[in-house]
């Protein structure tokens, strides 16, 4: 069984189609395990569509994130008084910073963190250096990680509300 699904709005005009590879059971005999498994059939692209981060203050976490964004080449696509939304120029929001609840507290998962692709190792610098001078927190500075290959050049820091982010260059210098 096949079923053509057709995506809508800004950026998702892509075709993809789903095929159910075993019938769905019965109410009554369903299980965790018991659920079809489906196959997907899609051009390359990314794994993920976007990441969302909860902020305490929207107006300082923007200025933060158009600091250190834009030493990657990225820019804030749009913004209203709850989100503001980063990507490529002229591309989709790879990064939506939203306001949370003045009750919310955030916490963010230890292990977590979020990974830029910069252009270059000189953008990975520029990076770590517009994010301490908007207030981050440096969480590793610039440098090659040979622990995850010979070209992995980055840097980590920890924005206004304590989540990690790193700039990553994988290429030749």
């Amino acid at each position: 069984m096949t079923a053509p699904v057709v995506s809508s709005g800004p950026g998702l005009d892509e075709r993809v189609t789903l095929r159910v590879v075993e019938p769905r059971p019965e109410p009554s005999s369903r299980r965790p395990d018991a659920y079809p498994r489906i196959s997907v059939d899609r051009a390359e692209g990314p794994v993920i569509s976007h990441v969302s981060l909860g902020v305490t203050s929207l107006a300082s976490s923007t200025r933060f994130y158009d600091a250190c964004l834009s030493a990657l080449g990225y820019v804030r696509l749009y913004g209203t008084e709850k989100v503001s939304g980063y990507g490529p120029p002229g591309g989709d929001a790879a990064l939506d910073v939203f306001q949370v609840g003045s009750q919310e507290r955030l916490s963010p998962v230890a292990g977590f963190h979020v990974a830029f692709d910069a252009p270059s190792r000189a953008a990975v610098e520029a990076f770590h250096v517009a994010a301490l001078a908007a207030g981050g927190t440096d969480a590793g500075p610039p440098g090659l990680r040979p622990q995850y290959h010979e070209r992995y050049f980055a840097a980590f820091v920890l924005d206004l509300d304590g989540h990690k982010i790193e700039a990553v260059h994988q290429g030749e210098g």
